[in-house]
């Protein structure tokens, strides 16, 4: 038998991270109004997430991240292969490659992710890391440790 396949982002993950960043709302209605928009491409509307994200820690307002990093904390938890790919591609590695884009140190938002969203920082970095950065032009020279 075929085994079933992989879970994307659906209308249940996609909300709990939306919920948890609720200044997110406006960038997310207007991207949704935009030509851009594509109702199956989970990557684009992830990397959205990141932007905004980067844009509140360059602010300076990192108010919504403990909920946002525990909504993604929770799925990331609970997620299979696919929808960990996706969460991790899509988000994580999004926020490192914009982050070093705009000279902007995202090892910052890694205080408030827990076990499972460090799990992913470190499994994006040290892949973007060996594919991106082959000259260890990243600002860290390793991922976060692991805490219990």
């Amino acid at each position: 038998m075929k085994p079933p396949p992989p879970r994307r982002v659906g209308a249940h993950e996609w909300a709990a991270l939306r919920e948890a960043a609720p200044s997110f709302a406006p960038r997310w209605e207007a991207f949704r109004a935009s030509e851009r928009f594509a109702p199956t491409r989970e990557y684009t509307h992830l990397a959205q997430l990141a932007e905004h994200v980067l844009d509140k820690l360059a602010s300076g307002d990192e108010s919504e991240f403990p909920a946002l990093f525990a909504a993604f904390d929770q799925l990331y938890r609970q997620a299979d292969n696919g929808l960990e790919q996706v969460l991790r591609i899509g988000l994580i590695e999004d926020l490192l490659v914009q982050a070093q884009r705009r000279g902007l140190d995202a090892w910052l938002l890694t205080r408030h992710m827990g076990l499972p969203g460090r799990d992913a920082w470190a499994e994006a970095y040290v892949w973007l890391r060996i594919s991106r950065w082959p000259d260890a032009s990243y600002r860290h020279a390793d991922p976060p440790s692991r805490m219990n």
